[in-house]
């Protein structure tokens, strides 16, 4: 899984991934799309359905963090959403589209 691997202006803590992003290159412009992880992701049932082997459950688990495992009980997936789209949106510039 992708997810597993670093890109540049991708988010981690500690070497763990916490935001992602996808990326779709066209001459009209460029599509980010930014994904994080708001809980933690039972991998182990994603590799199992996908049938993958448990060393890749493993190794995504080993790479990744949960922003709610990162801030405890009091996490708020709203506040967090929107802290990232503002951040994400003052580096784009106001030309930018988000939603």
């Amino acid at each position: 899984a992708c997810y597993a691997g670093m890109s540049a202006w991708e988010v981690a803590v500690d070497d763990r991934k916490l935001v992602g992003f996808a990326q779709r290159r066209a001459r009209q412009g460029v599509l980010l799309v930014p994904g994080a992880l708001l809980a933690p992701v039972p991998w182990d049932l994603l590799a199992g359905a996908l049938q993958r082997l448990a060393a890749e459950a493993a190794r995504l688990a080993a790479a990744t963090v949960a922003a709610s495992t990162l801030a405890g009980p009091d996490f708020e997936s709203d506040a967090f959403a929107a802290s990232v789209g503002s951040e994400v949106g003052s580096v784009l510039g106001p030309d930018a589209v988000l939603g």
